[in-house]
């Protein structure tokens, strides 16, 4: 999965940091923001619209990537472990088994 730096963790709780310094404390929901705060890497509070969520790498859900394609399922070590890859079109691409 070359080229794949966004996905989204469908549900979450905790302190999410974004590979641009970016900080969310609270919950996700469906892939969006439910309720929190976001700050920039100083520490001031922004807008949660602005969040950018491409530095996490592990979690079970649908995971959206620039080039349009999705993986459904679960990533370990940024990578896809258990689930299937569909390409931008909707259609099956490969089913992913511990990493393979």
């Amino acid at each position: 999965m070359i080229g794949c730096t966004q996905y989204v963790i469908k549900q979450s709780e905790g302190i999410l940091t974004s590979s641009n310094g970016d900080t969310f404390e609270g919950v996700l929901k469906d892939g969006k923001p439910l309720s929190g705060s976001l700050y920039d890497k100083q520490g001031f509070e922004k807008e949660v619209s602005d969040f950018d969520i491409t530095d996490i790498k592990e979690g079970e859900g649908t995971f959206t990537f620039d080039n349009g394609e999705t993986f459904e399922g679960v990533m370990k070590d940024g990578k896809p472990w258990d689930g299937t890859l569909y390409d931008k079109g909707g259609f099956e691409k490969k089913i992913f088994s511990e990493g393979v």
